[in-house]
């Protein structure tokens, strides 16, 4: 591989699936007379995608607005124009792959690509514990301003591997095992079209300093750039952890085939106790990813332990196949006396019995958010992902609400390359107070769900699913709970579905 460039006009750090994003977003985007002319460099501090353990995983949901402005940004042109004849895109032109991970060298429409590797998942609910039917219940059907009315349940690896494959179509690649060790910049330097002075560190190569004009943090919770930037970051965590599991059951349609247990379909399901929540979302492969934020009596988090690098959030103890069991049996979807047998013919052995547990993690969830988007000394570093954001995990907002910041920034640089240093800083100043503003709604919406969820209080409890009774008598609820989940609130404003040309 060749030599790491001395110049740059744009430095990508991190490439997880927000940095690919908006590395593909600008090289996809980049006018044909400006291609040989502008540089990008995508460096992550990994040695290799494979440094990450196949399986593991983080981020599942993939919602309507993430496949919009995939679809928009980073699938090719001639893909987005195939793709807007179709009125919908969902299981009946992306069945699903019987390998999911099996993904080719090269990509060209991303949104095809991960629809063919998810569950399809067609409604949202609010359960309480100990009632067979959901208090709450949006389809996604009912979205028809969107070509994507389903949530589309990916494992985060593989959304990487489709991203990376979309790269290399596009004739780029990682350069692994760098990182970010000196940020050198001075005030007012991208209106002055003063560079930024980068030293980056490598395990075997050693030290390359270089300048680039625009510098993007795309890695992570625990951020070098924006660290090394002095851009404030607070936050809290939240009391409880939260315990992960990825499973697999003795009937793999429990319980989303079960309308004995109040199901009738694939859901992401939220269940609210007076425990704390628990959440199910059904995974490729049979398999039941769960969330919940309590354990059994005696089980230690200990999350003192390790950093994740998704999210920011410490990683503790592992819940083991006992550990996750308790929680579907004690404040999991009630399981009827009969029970559909899969042809297995063994009644002896309930639906929800866990037959293999695929990974499991503990993790304390913090949440916060920067206070500048865009770095307001320099105007030439911009932080977009969990480096800006973390959250609680209710909703799936956020590999989603990172994908929005990847694609609309790439936007932003790339419609504003001719436009003059002034004009371009407006922009992304702009670009930053809009994306900055999304963000708190996210994290005013889970943190205020997730206080909700974790009420423990009998008065309390009992005044919360009071009042989850009360809204579902609202009118247009359900829809609303779809178009909010599907994030096609963050439309900006004036959107209209594309159009063929």
């Amino acid at each position: 591989m060749s030599p790491l460039p001395d110049r740059v006009d744009f430095l990508v750090v991190g490439a997880g699936p927000v940095g690919l994003t908006v590395t593909c977003a600008i090289l996809n985007n980049l006018p044909a007379a400006q291609r040989s002319e502008r540089s990008l460099l995508l460096i992550d501090k990994l040695p290799s995608p494979d440094h990450v353990p196949q399986n593991e995983s983080r981020a599942l949901a993939l919602h309507a607005r993430s496949f919009e402005v995939l679809a928009d940004v980073v699938d090719a042109p001639e893909e987005r124009q195939r793709y807007l004849r179709a009125a919908v895109r969902g299981r009946d032109s992306a069945p699903l792959l019987p390998d999911i991970t099996d993904v080719p060298d090269k990509v060209q429409s991303v949104t095809q690509a991960l629809l063919e590797r998810g569950e399809h998942i067609q409604h949202a609910s609010m359960r309480l514990h100990g009632r067979v039917q959901p208090v709450l219940r949006g389809g996604f059907a009912s979205l028809h301003d969107t070509q994507f009315r389903q949530v589309c349940a990916v494992p985060q690896r593989v959304t990487e591997a489709v991203l990376r494959a979309r790269l290399a179509d596009l004739r780029h690649a990682i350069r692994s095992g760098w990182s970010v060790v000196h940020l050198e910049k001075s005030p007012g330097s991208f209106a002055k079209g003063q560079p930024v002075a980068v030293t980056l560190e490598h395990a075997q190569l050693g030290t390359h300093i270089l300048q680039a004009d625009f510098v993007i943090g795309a890695d992570g919770g625990h951020s070098s750039v924006r660290a090394l930037s002095g851009l404030a970051f607070p936050r809290n965590s939240y009391d409880r952890p939260l315990l992960l599991g990825e499973v697999t059951l003795a009937d793999p349609r429990w319980p989303w085939q079960y309308p004995s247990a109040g199901f009738n379909g694939l859901e992401a399901t939220n269940i609210f106790s007076s425990n704390g929540f628990l959440l199910l979302v059904p995974v490729p492969g049979g398999r039941i990813r769960l969330a919940a934020n309590f354990g059994p009596p005696g089980f230690d988090p200990k999350t003192a332990g390790k950093r994740s690098e998704g999210g920011g959030h410490v990683e503790g103890n592992r819940p083991t196949i006992p550990h996750l069991q308790w929680i579907l049996d004690n404040w999991g979807p009630a399981v009827p006396t009969e029970w559909i047998d899969g042809g297995k013919g063994d009644r002896t052995v309930k639906p929800s019995t866990i037959v293999d547990c695929y990974w499991s993690s503990t993790f304390r969830i913090h949440h916060g958010i920067v206070h500048h988007f865009l770095d307001p000394e320099s105007g030439s570093i911009a932080l977009i992902g969990d480096a800006a954001h973390c959250h609680s995990p209710m909703g799936g907002k956020g590999l989603n609400t990172g994908i929005h910041d990847a694609t609309s920034l790439a936007m932003t640089l790339v419609r504003n390359l001719d436009a003059s240093r002034d004009a371009r800083l407006r922009a992304l100043r702009a670009w930053a107070d809009e994306r900055r503003k999304v963000g708190l709604g996210v994290l005013k919406g889970t943190h205020s769900l997730t206080v909700m969820a974790s009420l423990r209080h009998p008065i309390l409890v009992r005044l919360r699913d009071l009042l989850f009774r009360i809204l579902a008598w609202v009118p247009g609820i359900a829809k609303r709970i779809a178009r909010e989940t599907a994030c096609l609130s963050d439309r900006p404003r004036g959107w209209t579905l594309p159009k063929e040309v």
